[in-house]
């Protein structure tokens, strides 16, 4: 009678235990496919902004091809597509214990995801990094031989890197809906003048200057 209760105590121990562990795994799942769901919005805001960045690079490569040399021009607004936080706090932070708990294809697609969130910031990163340049050429100043030619690198390389962020993008998305997660979320501090900036098509070329 002794051992068979405290066999009992121990399997009422172990189903407790699981009990917790399912609580524990539920409770993650529901925070980090938040988080996911905030990230594929951000995704979706930028991809809404393909079309614009496209005829925005492609005017500014006429406006290169046609400007006389010496002209003095002068851009209009040189900021790169707009991307808004990517955040990856919640997978930083996970529990290992509850992570292990979860189904290895599961975490093996959780893993893929933020993967590509990490690929996606520093790809970010670069494209800002290409856009900077041209800032400067928001005040108007004549256009010289080496100008014209960081000109035509940079819109090269921010070609490239807005093909290979939105190509990243469909590989998180198709990720996420592995992971049965497609719906998007609008995080809580994104503003309306941000929703209106998505929108627009803000014109990047003024021409030539008196």
């Amino acid at each position: 009678m002794i051992v068979l209760g405290v066999l009992i105590a121990l399997a009422a121990q172990q189903f407790a235990t699981t009990l917790e562990m399912r609580s524990r795994v539920a409770a993650f799942r529901k925070t980090i496919n938040a988080e996911i769901r905030e990230n594929l919005w951000s995704y979706d805001a930028r991809k809404r902004q393909d079309a614009c960045t496209d005829r925005r690079l492609d005017a500014l490569a006429m406006w290169l091809a046609d400007a006389a040399p010496d002209e003095v021009v002068r851009l209009v607004d040189a900021r790169p597509p707009m991307v808004f936080g990517l955040t990856n706090t919640v997978w930083d932070t996970r529990d290992a214990e509850v992570f292990g708990a979860l189904p290895a294809d599961e975490r093996q697609r959780y893993a893929a995801f933020y993967g590509g969130l990490l690929t996606n910031q520093n790809v970010r990163r670069l494209e800002v990094g290409v856009w900077a340049p041209l800032e400067r050429y928001e005040w108007a100043a004549p256009l010289t031989v080496e100008d014209r030619r960081q000109i035509h690198q940079a819109i090269k390389a921010a070609r490239r890197y807005d093909q290979f962020f939105s190509e990243n993008i469909d590989e998180s998305v198709t990720t996420a809906r592995r992971l049965g997660i497609e719906r998007f979320r609008q995080p809580d501090w994104v503003l309306p003048v941000d929703i209106k900036r998505i929108e627009e098509c803000p014109q990047i070329v003024v021409g030539q200057v008196g």
